[in-house]
């Protein structure tokens, strides 16, 4: 009972680093063909740059993987392990809208 907020945090790491991965391996490709005879906004290219998604997933899985291992207070884990969730679905939600975002608008 106590440790289920550790189990929700990192099932949800879970979720977001896969969505993440799936995101740069699937819809990333798709998205760097629309924009190879456009100009990319800097925000954009940002976005779909090859290191940005990998990099925030794995450190969301090490603060995760941290908070579950190094820490023995039940709170500091938890800020960890949250902490961890917050930067990598962050970054994953600001890649997604800035990738997506200016092709929206070019359908006006």
């Amino acid at each position: 009972m106590r440790d289920r907020p550790l189990f929700v945090l990192g099932a949800s790491q879970l979720f977001v680093s896969a969505a993440a991965v799936a995101f740069h391996l699937v819809v990333r490709p798709e998205l760097l063909a629309t924009y190879a005879h456009a100009s990319v906004p800097s925000a954009t290219s940002w976005a779909l740059s090859a290191w940005l998604l990998p990099v925030a997933a794995c450190l969301g899985a090490a603060a995760a993987l941290a908070g579950v291992l190094a820490f023995r207070q039940r709170a500091r884990r938890l800020r960890v392990m949250s902490a961890g969730l917050m930067v990598s679905g962050l970054v994953f939600t600001a890649a997604v809208l800035l990738a997506i975002v200016p092709l929206m608008r070019s359908l006006k």
